[in-house]
């Protein structure tokens, strides 16, 4: 940083009393910068890239004040916009989910343009594949749902005339057990 640059940094932050670590502007990004007081934390190591800062420390509060060791937190609202996309965790845990995206992915083909709009196109496309995906597998659940529930309503009379067998028993409750599955997944 030249002397102007740590002069302006000076002024946003009153004095010379402070230590920073800056990632400097890339294309149209004005660049980041983290900036704290070495009185109140201690740095070990800082990780710069395009797109982050990471400083690993330790805080230095006096005991006076604190007994232990607290996280200071400071948290600005910003808008990015909309999200590309919604991702549930439970759908992480569906079959043929992992190759979807991996597939997706690979066969999105992205030649033109630059890293960003080649990650936008990606994006994009990923997620119309993900809502073909969860429109496909709403509808097999729904029809799933629906055999599954229609098996348990013969099974429960069949019980009630007294001519249900053991293994239509062992099969209702499985497919009871199917049913809470697919509440919980969705």
């Amino acid at each position: 940083m030249t002397r102007l640059e740590l002069f302006r940094l000076k002024s946003m932050w009153g004095n010379f009393n402070f230590d920073y670590a800056c990632s400097m502007a890339r294309g149209r990004s004005g660049g980041l910068i983290s900036m704290w007081d070495p009185n109140m934390f201690s740095k070990d190591i800082i990780w710069c890239d395009d797109y982050f800062i990471i400083v690993k420390g330790a805080m230095t509060i006096d005991r006076m004040w604190s007994d232990h060791s607290p996280i200071l937190l400071h948290v600005k609202k910003s808008d990015f916009g909309p999200s590309p996309f919604k991702l549930y965790n439970t759908w992480l845990n569906r079959d043929g989910f992992d190759d979807l995206i991996k597939s997706t992915w690979a066969s999105i083909d992205t030649t033109n343009g630059d890293r960003t709009i080649r990650s936008h196109e990606k994006l994009r496309g990923l997620k119309a594949a993900i809502k073909k995906w969860h429109v496909d597998l709403r509808n097999n659940d729904r029809s799933q749902k629906h055999i599954t529930l229609s098996e348990i309503k013969d099974i429960e009379i069949k019980i009630d005339n007294g001519s249900a067998s053991t293994s239509d028993r062992e099969k209702r409750t499985s497919s009871k057990l199917m049913i809470l599955k697919w509440f919980f997944l969705q």
